[in-house]
């Protein structure tokens, strides 16, 4: 689609034949999958690595690569509704051509940084600012510039303050690379007013999808170092004073870039993104719960219509609205899709099951209590809070305590080769490989 083909390798996971599992007497309503992806009013163009979000009941997306032209100063915004976009408008254009800006609105305001103008060397480090409201985008006005030329970074917004992560970044000395920076600043209605430095990402990194929740950020994916495509998720405490620290928690099922992650009520949901080999795209869909401690599992949930990568995903009133994007071929397609509105139910005897894929199915409930399915832990051992796993060149600490609702914090280590699947991966379940206690195998960390 342009500068590095945003491919990365899927988690490869060789199922193999396993008994039988059984389910606890339950009624799983889940209320956190998404409901069936609907088609809605295309978009005026063709577009990917465009910047959407949503405030007020309107969707705004800036700028984007279009295919045959390149980066567009065009900014186009529509009303959201539980039936789509109802039309989409053009507003004030953006005061360059730009693609794979970072945009985040906050008190009626929107703020983009960087951006690419051009070619792979083309970042720039101009940050704008405009008022939003049903009539569209006011005139844009340049602010407080970002410390370094970038593009592909993420930018998310809370508290008054706007925390910007990795990138692509060029300098004229040093060439291109990606980058660990993380910037912040005060956003206000004049503009930002300065950005500072704070606790760097725990990797280099750009194409990650960051989004803030309950006072922490979380970032997933990416391409790492130059050289792989990851399925890192980070996550960090912020303040008035920046990012206090990050640290890694339950890695993604895939391992994607530019994928398009959003949250909604606490939780946060990833879509597609490209990847290092065939097919080089995804169409997975997984969300998973926002905590203080991290995020504790990954559950797919309704593929996307097709794989794609620089998609531009928002959240408006519990729908989610994914604009462009494609699989090498860019689209103007625009989806969305009903948290809630799908729901799984086991029966009320013992089941048996066999898992040969990833794909789940749904069946439309209006229940939105949860009774969570706990997994089956045979041939695992408990690890104790506090004990540490290795993975990926990263180490990660087994979390205590509960979500205050009687859940409570359990991590499993299943010895064994990669291809030997433990049974909470086959029901759903997010689980990593690494090592522990001088061992290979997987863990898999819930709340039950």
């Amino acid at each position: 689609m342009n500068r590095r083909a945003l491919t990365l390798s899927v988690l490869a996971l060789v199922l193999l034949s396993v008994g039988l599992i059984v389910l606890p007497l339950a009624s799983n309503a889940n209320a956190e999958t998404l409901g069936a992806w609907n088609p809605t009013t295309a978009y005026p163009s063709k577009i990917a690595e465009s910047s959407c979000v949503t405030s007020g009941g309107y969707i705004y997306c800036v700028g984007g690569n279009v295919p045959g032209s390149g980066p567009t100063t065009a900014v186009y915004y529509g009303a959201v509704t539980s039936s789509g976009v109802t039309s989409w408008a053009l507003t004030s254009a953006y005061p360059l051509n730009i693609y794979w800006p970072s945009c985040a609105i906050s008190g009626g305001y929107i703020y983009c940084v960087g951006g690419a103008t051009d070619g792979s060397d083309s970042q720039t480090d101009a940050v704008y600012y405009a008022a939003v409201s049903s009539s569209g985008v006011s005139t844009w006005t340049s602010t407080t510039s970002y410390p370094v030329y970038v593009d592909a970074q993420s930018c998310a917004i809370s508290g008054g303050y706007i925390y910007c992560v990795g990138g692509f970044t060029f300098d004229p000395f040093s060439g291109a690379s990606d980058t660990a920076k993380v910037y912040y600043g005060a956003v206000t209605s004049s503009g930002v007013t300065s950005w500072t430095s704070t606790t760097a990402y725990p990797e280099t990194i750009d194409g990650e999808s960051c989004a803030i929740s309950g006072g922490y950020i979380y970032c997933v994916g990416g391409y790492a170092a130059d050289s792989a495509y990851s399925n890192g998720v980070a996550y960090g405490h912020v303040t008035s004073s920046g990012v206090t620290s990050w640290g890694f928690t339950t890695a993604y099922p895939v391992s994607p870039a530019n994928e398009a992650c959003a949250v909604s009520s606490g939780y946060m949901y990833c879509v597609g993104g490209g990847l290092e080999s065939g097919p080089f795209w995804t169409a997975e869909v997984a969300y998973g719960l926002l905590t203080s401690s991290g995020v504790p599992s990954w559950t797919s949930t309704t593929a996307y219509p097709f794989i794609t990568d620089g998609t531009s995903c928002a959240f408006s009133s519990g729908i989610i609205y994914c604009v462009g994007g494609g699989d090498g071929t860019v689209t103007n397609a625009v989806y969305y899709s009903q948290v809630g509105s799908a729901s799984t139910t086991s029966s009320s005897s013992s089941t048996s099951t066999t898992s040969s894929s990833s794909s789940t199915t749904s069946t439309t409930s209006s229940s939105s209590s949860v009774v969570p399915v706990c997994p089956s832990t045979f041939g695992g051992v408990l690890m104790p809070p506090g004990a540490t796993f290795a993975y990926g060149g990263h180490t990660w600490v087994a979390p205590a305590g509960s979500d205050g609702l009687g859940l409570i914090w359990s991590s499993y280590f299943f010895q064994g080769p990669a291809s030997s699947v433990p049974p909470p991966m086959l029901m759903g379940w997010a689980g990593v490989y690494g090592t522990y206690s001088g061992q290979q195998g997987w863990i898999i960390t819930f709340f039950c």
